[in-house]
């Protein structure tokens, strides 16, 4: 069994400007790594970093097999807290994120209904 690779702190910071500093799967404006953009969040959630490829299936420490996502959407992505080790959650590939390239349309559609939703009474 493969050891899990942690993310460097610079590495989080790489994968989260990629993504224009938008949760790589719900697109919420995401200002820091960790606690650090709790303050800014819609929600008040904490960002984290989230391997796509698990390094059970091969996946490795790097700034391409990292998103940055809210604690909400990394839950999701665990299944709810009921993660399996099986092959099909373990390997992610990068489209599986609509924010993983945050100049992609589909990112910047489901930027533009986030805040629209979310921001419209700021």
């Amino acid at each position: 069994m493969a050891e899990r690779i942690e993310f460097t702190l610079k590495v989080k910071w790489e994968a989260l400007i990629r993504q224009n500093f938008r949760c790589a799967s719900c697109a919420a404006v995401i200002h820091g790594v960790g606690e650090s953009g709790t303050r800014d969040h819609a929600f008040g959630e904490r960002a984290e970093a989230h391997h796509v490829r698990h390094a059970m299936a091969n996946g490795d420490g790097d700034a391409g097999n990292c998103v940055v996502v809210c604690h909400s959407c990394h839950y999701s992505a665990h299944g709810g807290g009921h993660f399996q080790d099986n092959t099909e959650q373990m390997q992610g590939k990068p489209s599986d994120y609509p924010c993983y390239d945050g100049d992609s349309r589909a990112c910047k559609k489901l930027a533009k209904d986030f805040d629209k939703r979310f921001h419209s009474g700021r």
